[in-house]
């Protein structure tokens, strides 16, 4: 079996995601790149200054809407790069921030999305160094 097609299995096999285990997944970003190693190194530090800059935004916007925009952004790009749990944690303060939860439970939420992204982020600059 190719590695192409063993990614394919993969994609399509019922699992666990390895979103909560690693911070990125480097058969994926290997797959979006089509294993261009150049291409990945661009991907992973065009989002690691976009993770940057995002979680920066959200922080201090007071609005709503804007932070479920911004986390709708985040997760996106985090998918696309293989940062799984920055991905999941993005994905579930946008839900909360759609939503009439208390401001406490945001901040947690944010504080969550946080150290996935410093997870990620420390794993990015482990690969690039």
């Amino acid at each position: 079996m190719t590695a192409r097609l063993q990614v394919r299995a993969l994609e399509g096999a019922s699992y666990p995601q390895p979103e909560a285990e690693r911070p990125l997944d480097l058969v994926r970003l290997a797959h979006q790149s089509h294993g261009n190693a150049e291409l990945e190194r661009e991907l992973l530090s065009l989002f690691e200054r976009q993770a940057t800059q995002l979680l920066g935004q959200l922080r201090t916007s007071q609005s709503r809407a804007l932070q479920r925009d911004l986390a709708r952004t985040l997760a996106a790009s985090a998918r696309a790069v293989g940062a799984g749990g920055v991905a999941v944690a993005a994905q579930t303060f946008e839900g909360l921030a759609d939503s009439p939860v208390k401001d406490k439970v945001l901040a947690s939420a944010l504080a969550d999305l946080e150290a996935a992204v410093r997870a990620a982020t420390s794993a990015i600059k482990t690969l690039l160094a």
